[in-house]
């Protein structure tokens, strides 16, 4: 049963990530939805220190482990922001053709699914917890960011990212069968 529970885990926390730009804007992926979680990866000083600016993987990476801490958080208008639109409307569909649950018109309700599949096992914000991200550039205007949860840490999910006018955003994944990549074009 542990082995089933882990998969259900895996499969809706990967179908969650699939489906999360909540935007019906256009397909560019600069519509990233409402709020500006940009500003949460954004180079800060603290105690009249100055930081270094940080590298543009390591902003990727911080994109994705936001997505996964504004999910926990039960924060879904906040998570889907970090998808483009195009990625988002591509999951809402394939959960909605793949009947994995009830039929979702937007990411936020998705998410509330996933969430709710999440809680079987245990309490969210637990199981979403962030163990190992790492990402490197593609080029210029992609990265690709590989993360693992506290539910599977043995699992490692793959997302490319886009560079949008809004930073960073979720444009694909390669999280296995239920989470299927983006669309070409389709950012």
């Amino acid at each position: 049963m542990g082995i089933v529970r882990r998969t259900v885990l895996a499969s809706g926390v990967g179908a969650a990530l699939v489906l999360a730009a909540c935007s019906g804007g256009g397909s560019d992926g600069t519509d990233a939805g409402s709020g500006d979680p940009s500003d949460s990866i954004a180079s800060t000083a603290t105690s009249g220190e100055s930081q270094a600016a940080p590298s543009p993987a390591a902003e990727a990476e911080d994109v994705v482990r936001s997505f996964y801490e504004d999910l926990a958080a039960d924060e879904l208008d906040d998570a889907c922001a970090w998808w483009t639109p195009g990625y988002a409307r591509t999951y809402v569909a394939r959960w909605n053709d793949g009947e994995f649950g009830t039929p979702a018109t937007s990411c936020p309700e998705l998410l509330a699914q996933v969430r709710q599949v999440v809680a079987i096992s245990g309490q969210p914000g637990e199981q979403l917890e962030v163990v190992m991200v790492s990402g490197e550039l593609v080029d210029d205007a992609t990265a690709r960011v590989d993360v693992s949860l506290a539910s599977a840490p043995g699992s490692v999910d793959t997302y490319r990212l886009s560079l949008t006018d809004a930073g960073w955003r979720i444009s694909g994944d390669e999280a296995g069968e239920l989470a299927a990549t983006q669309e070409p074009g389709e950012e």
